[in-house]
């Protein structure tokens, strides 16, 4: 009995059926053309989804060839993973491939942790004649390393040698939901794991603006802080984007599917930074000199044939022992009372 488990193990988390299918060599976090329409742009990706602990893929242009490889063989051949029996018949075909063929047992369980149709669903009704591949392929599925290490780090290898801004994120989908609105990005293992700072202090020579850009929920908030505090040294920045925080609205791939363009989010990055920039001004503000009005000149108190050794607001003497500090006290209450400025 072959079980949709198995067959991810059996896959590597399920990349092997996407090289084959997919018929190219694509990389892992690196944006290609989809195969399957006239795709005139980069748009279509493969990453690693930690969170189902599979291989999915993204496509911008075409929303349809997103999701797990499942969904992509149930796409290429007229059936819908959420009927039982469509999804039975999709593991069917990945068993019966030649080039991933798992098992000759057809005793397959109907697993999938999904919504359920009726038998008299449209897609699991569709002839056999449409079902068949539009394409052929001989190419063989070859090994990916599916552990991502500690030092993982999506969309690096991508990065310009130079730029002026760089979004760290908590996700290779955000990673990629800023990559094709030309975006530059980077994203670790989760927002709350520890970003090397090794690897920031390189990063810092290449982007004038190095900006952390994570979910508005309260665990992506809580990080981003600290993140920030930990990477203060290297001019690390926070933006927090006008998202509520819920499910549906806490991401940068919320943030663009509400209408927001790649300008709004530039806009809200300089904002930010005029926000930074008048608070710095203001600390500063009482250092600042009027010209116009500017302070009165300070009298002198003690000089040495002309020279000033001592004026109001600046008197410094230097004494000895004994007798000297006797008399420091009376002398100095006295000038206060003629003059009284601090000495």
């Amino acid at each position: 009995m072959i079980k949709k488990d198995n067959i991810l193990r059996a896959t590597d988390k399920g990349i092997h059926v996407f090289r084959h299918y997919l018929g190219k060599d694509f990389k892992v976090g690196k944006n290609f053309p989809n195969p399957f329409y006239r795709d005139t742009k980069a748009s279509c990706n493969i990453y690693y989804d930690r969170k189902a602990g599979v291989f999915k893929m993204k496509d911008f242009g075409n929303e349809e060839y997103s999701g797990d490889c499942f969904e992509l063989v149930g796409r290429l051949n007229g059936l819908d993973c959420r009927n039982p029996k469509g999804f039975v018949e999709i593991m069917r075909i990945i068993d019966r491939d030649p080039y991933l063929g798992l098992s000759k047992n057809d005793n397959l369980e109907e697993n999938r942790p999904m919504g359920t149709h009726s038998e008299n669903d449209a897609s699991a009704n569709v002839p056999v004649e449409r079902r068949k591949r539009p394409y052929a392929t001989v190419q063989k599925p070859f090994p990916v390393r599916g552990d991502m290490g500690e030092n993982y780090c999506f969309g690096l290898e991508q990065l310009p040698a130079k730029g002026d801004l760089l979004f760290i994120t908590g996700g290779e989908k955000d990673v990629m939901s800023l990559a094709a609105h030309g975006l530059n990005a980077i994203c670790f293992n989760s927002e709350t794991a520890m970003i090397p700072q090794t690897l920031i202090h390189r990063l810092s020579f290449r982007f004038k603006h190095i900006v952390l850009l994570f979910d508005t929920d309260k665990t992506g908030l809580e990080s981003s802080l600290k993140r920030e505090e930990e990477l203060r040294q290297y001019g690390v920045k926070r933006l927090v984007l006008p998202l509520s925080g819920q499910k549906e609205e806490k991401d940068i791939s919320d943030y663009f599917a509400l209408g927001n363009s790649r300008e709004d989010l530039i806009r809200l990055f300089l904002e930010y930074l005029d926000t930074l920039y008048n608070e710095a001004m203001s600390a500063l503000k009482s250092c600042e000199l009027d010209f116009n009005n500017p302070p009165p000149v300070a009298q002198m108190i003690v000089s040495v044939n002309g020279v000033p050794l001592g004026t109001q607001g600046n008197l410094l003497c230097i004494t000895g022992k004994g007798k000297d500090e006797v008399l420091h006290l009376p002398i100095s209450k006295s000038m206060f009372m003629a003059y009284p400025y601090p000495v």
